[in-house]
């Protein structure tokens, strides 16, 4: 990975919700920009599991989550499962969303990290 690969700028947000009181079920609200980064977004085939060898998360459990695409970017401590990458496609002329999965940081060098993702569509 060399830094004129991370051509595209996209933004990593944080959802929001607050409790109902009279259902006591979560009502989303706006969600909050963490950060605005570039990053390369490549998509993968959807039944495609990934591997160790490809610096994501290996897990026992049986479970394996499918990713549609993988993002890479600079290393940043706060992002997390449960955020979600927002994506101006020009091409597309639409925003698109990306669910993050799974958080990795490739030989734990806290040089880059590798996001395994899930589009949202709308």
């Amino acid at each position: 990975m060399t830094v004129g690969e991370l051509t595209e700028r996209m933004r990593i947000m944080q959802p929001v919700g607050t409790t109902n009181p009279d259902t006591g079920g979560q009502v989303p609200g706006t969600p909050i920009v963490i950060a605005e980064v570039r990053g390369l977004i490549v998509p993968r085939a959807g039944t495609e599991a990934f591997s160790s060898a490809q610096g994501l998360i290996s897990q026992d459990l049986g479970i394996v989550n499918t990713a549609t695409h993988l993002v890479t970017l600079w290393f940043r401590p706060d992002v997390s499962v449960g955020q979600f990458i927002e994506y101006d496609d020009a091409k597309r002329q639409l925003t698109r969303q990306f669910e993050i999965t799974q958080v990795a940081s490739p030989e734990e060098r806290g040089r880059w990290l590798v996001l395994a993702c899930i589009e949202r569509v709308h």
